[in-house]
């Protein structure tokens, strides 16, 4: 429950529960491919404009999403907004689903989790599709090796892509696409680093769940060695320090690493949530989690105003379960209740409402 609720606040939702190896062949499409046409089966709103080939000056963004996926919807009043604030700009935000129409109808027709109108309200602004032949998704999703929703990609003045992540995080790179002042070049090289820092923390995670922490440390160490750049090096040391944050052993240094780490997501809430996140799924269980706590807090707590709504749930969840984590259990329950203000989502309410039943009932347990 833990993880579920967590994920589908905020991050994403997968599609595919098999990933793919490390040593997998490269994506067919990545930053700089010329984008495939669209061939979409079904548009759900009358003004809607078909797309069937991309305009050269048009900027388009092809977004990936389902009906299913709690971050998919909660993309949607911000999707509204871009398209809203670019489309006198050229642009035009085209989302795909893989679902059939009744589906999709159905759930238009139910009130937004977060907007007090229906779903189909919240997106007319926007292009609103279906393809149940899964052949855009094929196109897309699988060809860049994508394997979860909400996943956009930004299909620049010329065809190709110019950018894929997740849509929450697009409002920079569509201006600077838009403007012409993007760096596909720098961006292309930052989007393959993290692919391969992707496979590696596969193989890293397989590792490290079954115990076999030497060896993850050895394939980190020869990935350090060989690393050029100092991106790259400093990516493979906080490998390194995570090992030691996971088996309890950490340092000052590693401690004074992993501080600065939040210092850097400072400004940013959802990069602000993820760092706060990673960290306590790797300290969780462990001695380090009791050295850190207090510096995960703080940072959510200092990026809780400028999150959005879904987000700040999200953050006070986390708080809930470190405080629990360190069996705090007033003060995780202080955070469950927040969390429970916080939300205007009935499934999110219920879901927080049994979280709260369980610190309680452990909070009475350990008084036995």
């Amino acid at each position: 429950m833990k993880r579920t609720f967590l994920a589908l606040v905020l991050g994403i939702a997968v599609l595919a529960p098999a990933a793919r190896p490390a040593t997998a062949a490269e994506p067919s499409l990545t930053i700089g491919s010329t984008a495939p046409a669209l061939d979409i089966e079904h548009y759900f709103h009358e003004k809607d404009q078909k797309v069937t080939k991309f305009e050269d000056g048009k900027v388009y963004v092809v977004e990936f999403w389902a009906t299913w996926c709690p971050p998919c919807v909660a993309s949607m009043p911000h999707l509204a907004k871009l398209q809203e604030k670019h489309r006198k700009d050229n642009v035009q935000i085209v989302s795909v689903s893989t679902e059939d129409v009744k589906t999709i109808t159905t759930a238009l027709a139910k009130p937004h989790p977060t907007e007090e109108k229906p779903m189909a309200e919240v997106t007319e602004n926007y292009t609103l599709t279906c393809d149940p032949d899964g052949s855009v998704s094929q196109d897309y999703m699988r060809a860049a090796q994508r394997n979860g929703i909400p996943c956009a990609f930004i299909v620049g003045k010329t065809g190709v892509v110019e950018w894929i992540g997740h849509p929450m995080s697009m409002d920079d790179p569509l201006n600077e696409v838009i403007t012409d002042k993007w760096d596909r070049i720098a961006f292309k090289k930052a989007f393959d680093r993290e692919r391969i820092e992707q496979e590696m923390m596969q193989k890293f995670n397989q590792l490290t769940r079954t115990g076999k922490f030497d060896d993850a440390r050895a394939m980190i160490k020869d990935a350090l060695a060989g690393a050029e750049e100092q991106a790259d090096k400093d990516m493979w040391q906080g490998y390194l320090h995570r090992i030691n944050l996971m088996q309890g052993t950490i340092s000052d240094e590693d401690l004074a690493y992993f501080r600065n780490d939040l210092k850097q997501a400072a400004g940013d809430p959802i990069a602000v949530y993820r760092a706060a996140s990673n960290l306590y799924g790797a300290a969780r269980g462990t001695d380090s989690m009791k050295l850190l706590a207090d510096d995960l807090i703080k940072a959510m707590n200092g990026a809780m105003d400028d999150a959005e709504p879904n987000l700040q749930v999200a953050f006070y969840a986390r708080i809930a379960y470190i405080n629990a984590d360190l069996k705090k259990w007033d003060e995780a329950e202080a955070a469950v209740k927040q969390a429970m203000d916080a939300t205007t989502s009935t499934r999110q309410k219920q879901g927080l409402e049994g979280l709260l039943k369980q610190f309680e009932a452990a909070a009475k347990a350990d008084q036995e």
